[in-house]
């Protein structure tokens, strides 16, 4: 996710990855879904400039007002956080950018 004053990943300054995302990624890779080493994908986060976005009260609220054709838990904390903070959600998922202008496909 990214601030919305800009429309291209390679032009924002501030890049930031939710907490969920990493809880999502966490669970894969305990259900063999994905194969990577917990500690390795935090530290590579960490280390990438990337700034963390906890998952708060305002964002779980923002769900409630959210249209419910698309139920992935993940995917609609993303987008409950992108639509409160305001940020650009970039996403290789099409079934996410009717949700907002601001989500946009990669």
């Amino acid at each position: 996710m990214t601030n919305t004053r800009r429309t291209r990943i390679e032009q924002d300054d501030e890049i930031y990855i939710s907490a969920a995302s990493i809880w999502e990624a966490i669970i894969k890779i305990g259900l063999q879904r994905i194969e990577a080493n917990p500690l390795d994908l935090v530290a590579g986060i960490q280390g990438s400039g990337f700034r963390e976005l906890s998952v708060t009260a305002q964002h779980t609220l923002a769900l409630h007002t959210l249209p419910d054709h698309y139920r992935d838990p993940f995917d609609r904390i993303l987008i409950a956080q992108a639509l409160s903070e305001p940020l650009c959600l970039y996403t290789s998922d099409r079934l996410l950018p009717p949700y907002s202008s601001t989500i946009q496909l990669i």
